[in-house]
């Protein structure tokens, strides 16, 4: 899958000097998404530089404003947590 090309390339390709991740990345409030997914990750891939552009899904608890939620960070942070 995704995963395990991303980490061959990382482990054999010299030439990659950074990653990216490019919006919408994910619809995690609690952070186990994220660790499901970073933890898949192989050690080749993480020493890279990694930039993220972030999508609204990042900013907003349900992907847009008000951020009504008692949870949401209103936009702020630019971090799902």
């Amino acid at each position: 899958g995704t995963y395990d090309l991303v980490n061959t390339i990382a482990e054999h390709d010299q030439r990659l000097d950074f990653w990216q991740i490019l919006g919408d990345n994910f619809y995690d409030q609690d952070g186990r998404i994220t660790k499901s997914v970073f933890d898949q990750l192989s050690p080749h891939l993480k020493r890279r530089f990694l930039q993220v552009a972030v999508g609204n899904h990042d900013l907003w608890v349900g992907g847009y404003p008000p951020g009504d939620a008692a949870f949401d960070q209103f936009g702020h942070g630019f971090m799902q947590f």
